[in-house]
């Protein structure tokens, strides 16, 4: 210290006698001497250290960072995976993600119990311990098991468009042609009524109150006029009600809570209207048009815990009503690919609502809801053009297709499906925009049967096609660890997990979870320490490496240091190497080496601790 000559090398020679002005780095165009020994450069930290008073977790590990995914009951959906809500999902098919709390297995198994060379199988009904069919031929079959049997020709060409259950096990069909009402069993149908004035189809019926009694209530709809309501307390004939809607069209008509009801739609100019009817039964008070819904046609309905959901025709919708207010609460489709096909029908099975629809490979499929926020596709894959009706029998889902020549009755029996998958949301690990290393996953599965298999994929920066990372498929065998092959640095993952085994299988195939281990990695950054000379009077010069001598004595060479500090910005660094970075002083302390006591040379000898990091 206080040595002020060249003062020979800062390294005892090599490559810093050759730097050239002289200085040893040049930092925001002011060039700085270093003392010897007073430099580093290194990698610097990606992030600052942490105290916690926690207990010890896989996070705390020195080099992985671990993600855990062991959830799936949020639903589909969302395409971004969130830290706050990892139960929730991209998209998925074939999956059950609710029986069990933190497990995804296979879903139910659905077979052709019927394939039938009718052009369209149109409507279900439970009643007198069978399952009813009704055809757009205007047949009614019945089914038990087996082969349905025919049990009555209508006649009527516009097909069976409505059902009910009434009077205890009584059945009732409804035609789109006429107002003839038919009732019967497994023995025998017969016409029941026919509904007064020019009717062109009875589109809904359901059993609903009236002065305490019960009643059949049954839609009329007449061709370029208004839908009526019609009422018969199980006798021969039925009453014209003075209830009229404002629509020509009713497909709903469903008892919830303590009132009926009754959708009115008009497919022309778009609209559905709501109106109920309470328990009394009372038109003339009782009946009462409570909104209406442009750019809605609701055909379809069901009751699920405290909530009436609706299904609109177009534009892949479904409603809740609370008997006051209705709520758009789930929307099929995205704006880039638009749900263009029918929401058919809609059913309360096993604590959740089913409803058919059209998958997004074209495919008939089932969509379920929780009840409370989670939607999932149980059932994927099915033949048919057309999704129709569905209904519970014997305790298990049945569901009608139609194609041309190729109808079909479908049901689950209590095994599982041979496929399914899951995607999980892009993954970001709370680090957006920052590159990760992703180093490898372990899987955590039920013990594997033959034939049963688990595949991992992943998709970086949700681009390309997913690649595979490795498949458990060893009899017995309940996890399995992939490691990537190269070095995977991404901002972005997304990982989808195939499960696969044997269809009607007794034993769910299940995944538990999927551990994702990674390495924080925003990009290999420099840091530098350095020991900075602050020396020279306006008598006694600092000499520099060249063997000139600097101009400056110590303190403007600190004030020019503090000016960089005090601008806050980041500063261009030409380092030893005469490579130049972009960085930013973290850190600047003063220390004094040497006071002069010379009265002709006052000054101090001071030594500057500098620590930059690179931006």
């Amino acid at each position: 210290m206080g040595q002020w000559g060249s003062g020979g090398s800062l390294w005892g020679g090599g490559i810093a006698e050759s730097l050239y002005p002289g200085y040893d780095v040049i930092l925001g165009g002011v060039g700085l001497l270093l003392e010897k020994n007073g430099y580093e450069r290194r990698v610097g930290q990606a992030y600052a250290a942490k105290l916690s008073t926690a207990g010890t977790t896989q996070n705390d590990r020195l080099r992985d960072e671990l993600l855990l995914l062991d959830n799936w009951n949020g639903g589909e959906g969302f395409t971004k995976h969130e830290m706050d809500t990892p139960d929730r999902y991209r998209r998925g098919s074939g999956i059950d993600p609710y029986t069990e709390e933190g497990v995804v297995s296979l879903g139910p198994y659905v077979s052709a119990k019927w394939s039938s060379a009718l052009n369209g199988l149109t409507k279900l009904l439970t009643s007198k311990g069978a399952l009813f069919i009704g055809t757009s031929a205007g047949l009614i079959y019945y089914y038990t098991s087996g082969t349905p049997t025919l049990i009555h020709t209508t006649g009527k060409a516009g097909g069976i468009i409505s059902f009910a259950r009434a009077f205890g096990d009584a059945a009732y069909a409804g035609t789109g042609t006429d107002g003839v009402v038919f009732s019967g069993n497994t023995s025998v149908w017969v016409t029941a009524f026919t509904l007064s004035g020019t009717v062109t189809g009875v589109g809904a019926m359901a059993q609903h109150w009236k002065d305490g009694l019960p009643q059949l209530y049954m839609a009329a709809e007449n061709s370029g006029g208004r839908c009526t309501l019609h009422t018969s307390n199980g006798a021969t004939s039925a009453a014209y009600s003075a209830a009229v809607l404002e629509e020509p069209l009713c497909r709903v008509m469903i008892p919830y809570k303590r009132d009926l009801v009754v959708v009115g739609v008009d497919t022309t100019s778009r609209r559905s209207s709501i109106y109920q009817i309470d328990d009394t039964g009372a038109f003339a008070s009782g009946f009462e048009q409570k909104l209406a819904v442009e750019g809605a046609v609701i055909l379809c309905g069901a009751v699920l815990g405290d909530y009436l959901y609706l299904g609109d025709k177009y534009s892949g919708r479904i409603w809740r009503w609370d008997g006051d207010q209705l709520k758009l609460y789930h929307q099929l489709g995205t704006p880039a690919v638009p749900y263009t096909a029918e929401i058919r029908d809609m059913v309360a099975y096993q604590g959740g609502l089913w409803v058919s629809i059209v998958d997004t490979d074209g495919s008939i499929g089932l969509l379920r809801f929780d009840g409370n926020q989670s939607w999932s596709r149980p059932v994927t894959g099915l033949t048919g053009t057309t999704p129709e009706a569905l209904a519970e029998y014997n305790g298990q889902l049945h569901l009608l297709t139609s194609a041309t020549g190729a109808s079909k009755l479908w049901a689950t029996d209590g095994t599982f499906a041979s496929t399914g998958y899951v995607e999980s949301g892009l993954i970001d690990a709370r680090l957006s925009g920052s590159d990760k290393l992703w180093r490898g996953v372990t899987i955590r599965h039920s013990a594997l049967a033959a034939t049963q298999t688990v595949e991992v994929q992943y998709k970086l920066e949700d681009a390309g096609s997913w690649v595979s990372l490795g498949t458990s498929s060893t009899d017995g065998e309940t996890s399995a660890e992939f490691d990537f092959p190269a070095a995977i640095t991404a901002d972005l993952i997304a990982f989808k997990v195939i499960l696969t085994g044997t269809a009607g299988s007794a034993s769910a195939l299940k995944v538990y979870s999927l551990s994702v281990r990674y390495v924080p990695s925003p990009g290999a950054k420099k840091e530098w320490s350095m020991t900075v000379r602050l020396q020279g009077t306006a008598t006694r010069k600092m000499g520099l490496r060249d063997g000139t001598t600097e101009t400056r004595t110590g303190e403007e060479l600190s004030a020019e240091v503090w000016a960089l500090v005090d601008g806050g910005v980041p500063v261009n660094l030409v380092d030893l190497d005469r490579e130049e970075y972009t960085v930013q002083i973290s850190e600047w302390r003063e220390g004094l080496a040497l006071f002069n006591t010379n009265a002709l040379d006052v000054g101090f000898d001071l030594q500057g601790s500098l620590r930059l990091v690179e931006v």
